[in-house]
This record gives structure tokens, C-alpha cells and sequence, in this order.
């Protein structure tokens, strides 16, 4: 029981979002309807996190889940590390801690794995350390850029709005790749919202 509370007030918090923010103002379409979308979105991601292993043959999102598991717990164990890994610092005195954690396959140094990573410890302070919340979290995020992208293909067409909206969330390959704990998630919500 207690597993769900952090996923629950997640979702709450992200139907607050759906309801009360003027970002979701959206020509022709509800915000009933946008929440529905939402949770379709949230529970593809949910699916996607529970089957990844065998239908991606491995799971990304889980080991950014677990490896920004380690890293937060650096934060309570010695936190002058863990904000040195955070900002970037890569020296002799973390070496290991940075090939263990941050960068486990010795790939170029900044990439896109470790923000994903650093991106996931700070969550954990939130999320009780529940895969749940992370996922849904990141579905939001990445719901919020297809919806940015949304506004600005509006603009283009208007006469088609709601079946446009409904295509962009409801995609297959959108779907399942920006409704989980992906890289693609978080790309999505920032090239949606520059867009």
C-alpha cells in the first residue's frame, strides 16, 4: 500500500497541472480530455516500464532509476562528492565514484546518460525512490512538450486541432519511447517547449 502513495500524489499533482495551468489552454480541446490523454500516456509508460526488459531486451530507464538511486544516496553519505558528481567536477578524488555511478561503460564524459542519471537523483529526494513517480514524472514531461508541439502545429491548422492532439499523444512510437524513463522523454519536453 504504501508503494502507491508516491505514484498517487505524482498523478495528483500532475492533474492539478493539467487543470489549473494556462498552458494547457488549448483551443477545442477539454481539459478533461487533455487529462484523459494524459493518463492514457502515464499508463503506456507504466506498461512500457514493467515489459522493457523483454520487449527492448533491457531497460535503460531502469538503470538511470537505479544508478540515480546510488547517486542520491551519495548526497546522504558525503555530499561534497555527491555535488561535485551533480556540477560536473570530474577529478582524481571521484574518479571511481564518477565510473561507477555516472559513467559505467567509460563513454565521453557529459553526455546525455549522466544528466538522465543526475535528472533521476534529485527525483528520488521526491519520490520515495518509487520507479513509479519517476515514470510518471517523465511522462508528464514529455506530455507537456508534444502539447507545446501541439500549440505550434495549431497554429498551422486549426481546423484539425483535436485529431491532431490525439496524433501526437497516441502514436505508437511516441507513446511507448517518451512515456517511460528515456532519454527521449526529456528530449521531447525541450524541443517541445522551444517550439
Amino acid at each position: 500500500m504504501n508503494e502507491l502513495v508516491s505514484p498517487a500524489l505524482f498523478f495528483a499533482a500532475t492533474l492539478y497541472c493539467i487543470f489549473r495551468s494556462k498552458f494547457f489552454n488549448l483551443q477545442g480541446v477539454s481539459r478533461p480530455a487533455i487529462a484523459l490523454l494524459f493518463t492514457l500516456k502515464m499508463s503506456a509508460g507504466l506498461l512500457v516500464a514493467m515489459y522493457a526488459p523483454v520487449l527492448l531486451k533491457g531497460n535503460d530507464g531502469y538503470f538511470y532509476f537505479s544508478m540515480g538511486k546510488l547517486l542520491n544516496q551519495l548526497a546522504f553519505q558525503d555530499f561534497t562528492q555527491f555535488a561535485k558528481l551533480m556540477l560536473g567536477v570530474y577529478d582524481q578524488s571521484n574518479e571511481y565514484l564518477y565510473h561507477s555511478i555516472l559513467n559505467i561503460s567509460y563513454l565521453s564524459p557529459y553526455g546525455d546518460n549522466e544528466t538522465m542519471v543526475k535528472i533521476n537523483a534529485i527525483l528520488h529526494f521526491f519520490s520515495l525512490s518509487n520507479h513509479m513517480s519517476h515514470t510518471i514524472f517523465f511522462s508528464f514531461i514529455a506530455f507537456m512538450g508534444l502539447t507545446g508541439f501541439y500549440k505550434a502545429i495549431e497554429l498551422l491548422y486549426p481546423q484539425k486541432n483535436k485529431s491532431i492532439f490525439f496524433i501526437l499523444i497516441a502514436f505508437p512510437s511516441l507513446l511507448l519511447f517518451t512515456s517511460s524513463i528515456f532519454k527521449e522523454s526529456l528530449l521531447v519536453a525541450c524541443a517541445g517547449m522551444f517550439v
